[in-house]
């Protein structure tokens, strides 16, 4: 053997290799990484078990080292896997080669030689002419290796010396493993070089070996026939006890069947047994081995102790990294394991959910809303397994200490947010009907031929979430909604839970059949590898930290990522700041929810607020909080001992940690803001309304919020709405019958289905309406106190009137108004505001109406009983007023009896009083105090509103502090005007509508000379609306803003006479689930408007639903739908450049990303009516 070997290598080249041992192999052990070795005898059963692999063999086939020429090697190639084997050589690992290429280096040179001595004979003996007509003889194969192998290593050891390793050559034949004593030779001389850090390149001795059995790839003089390496590299590795195979060649792995075929799926793991299940094709276009050599050979080599991988080393995009992302467990080639795992691959995986995932999307819509509900059912119904697995997880993550706080908070879950859970999965329930199969648009191509444009569901879909095991049952009802199949990848911190969450969602949707829709991997996949599944997988989408975002983004190539930004939000508090918003903002914002992405992670401070009472007050909350503050550089610079330094400005903290930064002004926060956030959510703090006008016009932001908390920024508390400059009132009477509403001239539609208290339109029959027993005694308490003059004592409790601020936004975080407020005296402007005309019905009412009270004025001395001694001796026992009624109609009917006379016939007298009776009865002229109803346009002003306009403000300023509890700068005049002055509906009249017009008025309720209440209403061509009440909280006890509701009623009642179609009273949101909201029920008759089919259905058939289900279908009719649903996008009106045109025209004309998704949306809420109405703008 070492004859061989001395006479198969240069013996210069042999002594510089052995003196060139000592000096570098030191050099090499300085850098390594080391590996430990591991026992041998047993192989890995795992790919992420390779990183553990000291000892490894790389094989290189025939296809690997030579070019597609066949002639030549592949110099870029080899030059690539050489840099790979010395880097892992470097980190510690012991490397050998298994090469193939001496026949086509030698083919190479013995063709060049005999062209050219063929060249040189020709041109003198026959002339030029004939060189053309040269061949090349055939080239015997161990000619061929004799003449290349001496310059293949001289090659190998050039390029190995560039990376300070020294490599040797070993040249065998089957014969050396035949003989005993060689084979212990070849042994001990493998570990004595590998022993001293050098790398062993061992090919077949080509120029001994026996010639092959003849066949076809020997005669062409392209064709290069080599020995099989491939049973000389697993013979070399089970003799060393190598870790690892790794066999190069021209194909990514094994195949079920022939690359190429159209079944053909790679292999990813092959275990012993599996053989009977594929099918060989033809052998590569060099070599003699072909794949089914290679099986045999690494199925001996697997035996034996050894893994191995059959993997490409030809594809330029893998080739530069194949073998060490091999090593570091990667998904490449095939592996080939003893261990076969009890479930299936993930490969199987994601085709069981693609199949299953296709009949998810076949079922009917109402059967996938059944599957979510089931989930939610079962969330509650197996709460206590559920946490029982959440506790094992956050036992064993408090125990190992690798998870911060704030994934520990994500981790965990709890009997609050599992009802959470159930609410949301039941309110997507509802509204997974239109997710599947809605028609988008439809275009009528010619006759008989339509297209239409539909939603479908977008197939398979793998998210991958960290420690967050809630996200399971959110983000599987969103796939069970939409029709998709789902591919899941949670943290292994979260493995106890999200198993038992996984095991629920699969028991939910068993009852239709499609189980396997939702996977839930388990495996060791890496998330590296699952993004190269880009033929099983349509879409990722990461939950988690944008790092992760990070990584799948890069991983993935050839699948869509749909990633989310960080949350690095910011709350500025400007010099104008109010201090009670500003505690409130920034604590909301940062302590409520601090892992949120929505939380605030910078709080800017302007400059002039340093060293101020405001100052220390938002630092002793932080402090209170338990915050953890870190100093910006120019906070820190102000301090002498100050916080640690923040490390970066841009972090997004997700714990009770944040950072401190000074500003000099506002211009100095957008400006911070722009360089270190995040787009997500920003906020100002300031009483300074154009300071907060630029900041939130200049501010680049998903959400920018004034005076209020960064947490709002949240899909479910988002509604639908659009600023309106000038709406006919026909056209607003065609939104709210759509389920619209205005606040001044914002005109909003809120998203039931995503909210926990959906609000549905309500609307009352005024003709029809009769007051009942609680209507009646808040009308007889206001004829008794405008007759008598006493104020109730205490406070009744009150069903106000719709607010603005509640329906169509947030309203600033703001604590209880702590000072007690002081109602001013309103001052008397009868004399100087122009006599304007009452409505109507007043005057009518004023002209024939008397004082009716039977009761006296004169009071009886009342003697009060000494505290403490129970009841008054002198007055008779209390009796309930139900009891005393009774008694008097048994003693009617005794003397009706008695006197044996018949029933006279019904006259008015016994008849039940009506609405307008009721409200005579206070309107005498006797009476103690008068009270005058007067109706004045608010839009235009009329000289009237102008007139009474500051003592109306101040009456909605008193009362928005004290039954608002807002402080006293909120309620600013800006504001009065903003949302109850400015209305985009037009004055308008008609001849067979009312006096008054249709149009949006102040009804104002005057008490003697001053006004005490306004009620603020449109009058539309089918209905008086009511937009909202303030009054005097003086008078509060009156129960104003349900007697201003009764008086609405008469007044709509009055008008209709004037104009018939005119008939209903608006009451504005009806909210079933708010036990405080459901009063605007007891004005019957009442409709509610269906939010699908925006139908009207009478109250009584509704209530039985809305018990089950917060959110519902109120029209029962399941064939009924949108009468005036989008048909044609390209019919919406807009206003393009000062220019009113279709859709279709404008998008023509537009330049940039398209904006019809939006715009069907808009025109999908108003109805197509309208949208071809009402202008659209667009810029």
């Amino acid at each position: 053997m070492f004859n061989r070997l001395a006479s198969c290598t240069r013996l210069p080249a042999r002594i510089r290799l052995l003196n060139h041992v000592s000096s570098t192999s030191s050099r090499g052990f300085s850098q390594a990484k080391f590996v430990l070795p591991r026992p041998h005898g047993k192989s890995f059963a795992h790919r992420s078990e390779l990183k553990q692999a000291k000892r490894i063999v790389v094989k290189l086939g025939s296809a690997v080292v030579t070019r597609g020429d066949e002639c030549g090697l592949a110099l870029g190639r080899l030059a690539s896997i050489v840099e790979q084997v010395a880097m892992l050589q470097n980190q510690g690992r012991e490397m050998m080669i298994v090469t193939s290429g001496a026949v086509a280096f030698g083919k190479q040179r013995l063709r060049h030689e005999i062209l050219l001595s063929q060249s040189v004979r020709q041109a003198l003996h026959s002339g030029q002419n004939q060189l053309k007509d040269m061949s090349v003889p055939v080239l015997e194969a161990r000619a061929c290796a004799a003449a290349g192998q001496s310059g293949l290593m001289a090659l190998y050891e050039a390029m190995f010396t560039q990376y300070s390793i020294c490599t040797a050559q070993i040249l065998v034949t089957n014969l050396d493993f035949h003989d005993e004593q060689k084979r212990r030779n070849l042994n001990s001389t493998l570990h004595e070089l590998l022993r001293m850090n050098i790398v062993p390149i061992i090919n077949t001795n080509d120029a001994v070996v026996p010639p092959p059995v003849p066949n076809s790839d020997l005669q062409g003089v392209n064709v290069i026939s080599i020995k099989d390496n491939d049973s000389l590299a697993a013979r070399l590795a089970v003799e060393m006890k190598a870790d690892l195979l790794i066999a190069l060649s021209d194909v990514q792995g094994l195949y079920d069947s022939p690359p190429g075929t159209d079944d053909a799926k790679l292999i990813d793991i092959f275990y012993p047994g599996d053989q009977q299940s594929i099918t060989y094709g033809t052998k590569s276009r060099v070599g003699i081995g072909g794949m089914e050599a290679k099986v045999k050979a690494a199925l001996w080599a697997l035996q034996g102790g050894t893994s191995v991988i059959i993997a490409n080393g030809t594809d330029p995009k893998v080739t530069g990294h194949v073998i060490t992302d091999i090593v570091d467990g990667k998904k490449i080639g095939t592996f080939f394991s003893e261990v076969k795992p009890a479930g299936p691959t993930v490969e199987q995986q994601t085709e069981m959910a693609r199949h299953a995932g296709r009949a998810l999307a076949s079922l009917l819509p109402e059967e996938r809303g059944e599957i979510i509900c089931c989930l939610a059912e079962l969330l509650t119904e197996k709460k206590d397994e559920i946490l029982s697995a959440n506790r094992k997880d956050m036992e064993l993550a408090t125990a190992t200490g690798r998870l911060s706080q704030p994934l520990i908070s994500r981790l965990s879950l709890s009997t609050a947010k599992l009802n959470s859970l159930a609410i949301g999965l039941r309110q997507l329930a509802a509204s997974s009907r239109n997710s599947v199969g809605r028609v988008l648009r439809r275009t009528k191509v010619a006759n008989n031929l339509e297209l239409e444009q539909i939603t479908v569901p977008i197939g398979v879909l793998l998210v991958i979430f960290e420690s967050r095991p809630d996200c399971l049952p959110q983000v599987s009802a969103l796939a069970i909604a939409s029709g998709n199949a789902l591919l899941l990848k949670g943290g292994k911190e979260a493995s106890n839970t999200n198993k038992i969450l996984h095991q629920l969602t699969q028991e939910a949707l068993s009852i239709h059949g499609v189980a396997d829709a939702i996977q839930l991997v388990s495996t060791r996949e890496e998330v590296e590898d699952l993004c190269r599944l880009d033929k099983l997988i349509d879409l990722i989408i990461p939950r988690g930290s944008s790092q992760l975002v990070r990584d799948i983004q890069r991983a993935a190539k050839g699948i869509p990522v749909l990633g989310h930004s960080e949350g690095v939000c910011h709350v500025y508090v400007d010099v104008d700041a109010s201090v009670d918003k500003a505690i409130d903002v920034v604590k909301d914002s940062k302590c409520d929810y601090p892992a949120a992405c929505n939380a605030m992670e910078t709080l800017l401070i302007h400059r002039d607020l340093l060293r101020t009472p405001m100052f220390d007050q938002i630092i002793d909350l932080l402090r209170a909080e338990q915050v953890k503050v870190h100093a910006g550089p120019r906070f820190a610079s102000y301090l002498t001992f100050s916080p640690s330094e923040v490390k970066s400005l841009r972090t997004e903290y997700g714990d009770l940690e944040c950072c401190i930064e000074v500003v000099d002004s506002m211009q100095d926060a957008v400006d911070h803001i722009h360089k270190y956030g995040s787009s997500h959510t920003d906020v100002i703090v300031t009483e300074n309304e154009n300071t907060a006008e630029q900041f939130l016009q200049q501010v680049d932001s998903a959400c920018v919020f004034w005076n209020a908390s960064s947490r709002f920024a949240d899909g479910y508390r988002f509604g639908l709405g659009m600023w309106s400059h000038t709406m006919t009132v026909q056209d607003y009477q065609d939104l709210i019958d759509r389920g619209w509403r205005r606040s001044g001239k914002y005109v909003y539609k809120p998203t039931l289905k995503k909210t926990c208290c959906p609000q549905y339109t309500i609307r009352c029959h005024a003709q029809k309406f009769q007051p009942s027993k609680s209507h009646k005694k808040v009308l007889k308490k206001m004829s008794k106190f405008i007759s008598q003059g006493e104020l109730p004592i205490g406070r009744e409790d009150e069903e106000p009137m719709d607010s603005v601020w509640s329906e169509a936004g947030p309203r600033e975080p703001t604590k209880a108004c702590q000072s007690d407020v002081t109602c001013a005296d309103i001052t008397d402007i009868h004399q100087e505001v122009p006599k304007c005309p009452p409505v109507v019905e007043v005057q009518e009412e004023l002209g024939d109406s008397s004082a009716s009270s039977s009761e006296s004025s004169r009071k009886d001395p009342v003697y009060l009983p000494k505290p403490g001694k129970g009841a008054d001796p002198n007055r008779p026992p209390c009796r309930k007023a139900k009891d005393l009624r009774k008694e008097r109609r048994l003693q009617k009917d005794q003397i009706r009896q008695h006197a044996d006379v018949p029933n006279p016939n019904p006259t008015r007298s016994n008849q039940p009083k009506s609405l307008e009776d009721f409200i005579r009865e206070s309107l005498g002229d006797d009476a103690s105090h008068q009270l005058e109803v007067r109706l004045v346009r608010s839009n235009p002003p009329s000289p009237q509103f102008k007139a009474s306009f500051d003592a109306s403000y101040q009456v909605y300023k008193l009362y928005q502090m004290a039954i608002h509890k807002d402080p006293p700068h909120k309620p600013s005049e800006s504001q009065f005007r903003r949302f109850l002055c400015d209305s985009p509906l037009e004055a308008e009249s008609s001849p067979d509508g009312p006096e008054v017009g249709y149009g949006s008025f102040h009804q104002q309720y005057w008490l003697d000379g001053r006004i005490v209440a306004v009620g603020v209403i449109d009058i539309l061509p089918t209905c008086v609306s009511s937009v909202y009440l303030y009054y005097h909280p003086d008078f509060a006890s009156l129960s104003l803003g349900s007697y201003s509701a009764l008086r609405e009623i008469a007044f709509t009642r009055q008008l209709q006479k004037q104009s018939p179609k005119l008939s209903y009273y608006y009451l504005g949101f009806y909210i079933h689930s708010c036990p405080k909201m459901r009063y605007k029920g007891q004005y019957r008759p009442a409709d509610l408007l269906c939010p699908e089919t925006y139908a009207w259905v009478p109250i009584e058939r509704c209530v039985t639903r809305l018990d089950n289900s917060h959110y519902a279908r109120l029209n029962q009719d399941p064939d009924a739908g949108d009468a005036l649903a989008l048909k044609d996008v390209g019919r919406v009106l807009v206003l393009y450049r000062r220019t009113v045109m279709p859709y279709a025209a404008y998008t023509r004309k537009r330049k940039g990303p398209s904006d019809e998704a939006t715009v069907q949306q808009y025109a999908g809420l108003v109805g197509q009516d309208c949208a071809e109405r009402i202008l659209l703008f667009r810029s």
